[in-house]
């Protein structure tokens, strides 16, 4: 599932050929470097460009500006994310306790994306531009709908509008966490994931140990 992004974000083509579709990923995969090394302020076509060994207009034959570049990056990275996290829920399944499926779901996404290249540095271009923050908000409005329909077979009560919101909820709560954690340098993994875990554990007992 592709999320859709603002006209002047979006990439202006997207490729159908195996070597278009190669070039678009080194381009994507330089950007993440540059990001790296200096953050989005680092980051120009120029230099792109040069960096990957191309010229500046097969840039441009992709993207309108480097903003939409970024948001390229993000919307990858945000679509990997995706796919680790719907592969780890496994609430619907009524074998295995809620609370043992929701642990398992979040080792599956660790394991997944919490050594993502270019993670700090995108979600610093995030905090940073309006713009990118919309690719948060659709992403989390995706996975509610996946989690909203986990939550209605594990059995919680109410309609479909309350399950959506408990879902976006949680998932609002834990990318403020995993943002948290990311950006301070202080804050250690095990401890933000202990913690984040605890919230999101409790938060949704709420709702899972009501039935």
């Amino acid at each position: 599932m592709r999320l859709p992004v603002q006209a002047d974000i979006a990439p202006r083509t997207r490729p159908t050929q195996e070597r278009a579709r190669r070039t678009l990923e080194l381009i994507l995969d330089t950007a993440v470097e540059l990001l790296e090394d200096g953050g989005a302020d680092g980051l120009t076509t120029k230099r792109l460009a040069e960096r990957a060994g191309i010229r500046v207009r097969s840039v441009y034959r992709y993207f309108p500006n480097k903003l939409a570049v970024i948001c390229a990056v993000a919307e990858r990275m945000a679509e990997r994310q995706r796919e680790a996290w719907v592969a780890g829920l496994a609430l619907s399944d009524a074998d295995v306790p809620w609370r043992l499926a929701l642990r398992r779901a979040f080792e599956t996404y660790d394991a997944a994306v919490g050594d993502e290249p270019g993670l700090l540095a995108v979600r610093r271009a995030v905090q940073i531009s309006p713009a990118l923050r919309t690719i948060d908000d659709r992403l989390n409005a995706a996975l509610a709908e996946v989690w909203a329909e986990d939550l209605r077979l594990r059995g919680m009560r109410g309609g479909p509008a309350r399950r959506r919101l408990v879902a976006r909820t949680a998932l609002e709560i834990a990318t403020a966490l995993l943002d948290r954690a990311v950006l301070d340098p202080e804050v250690k993994r095990s401890a933000q994931r202990r913690e984040l875990f605890q919230a999101i554990e409790g938060y949704l007992a709420v709702y899972l140990d009501e039935r």
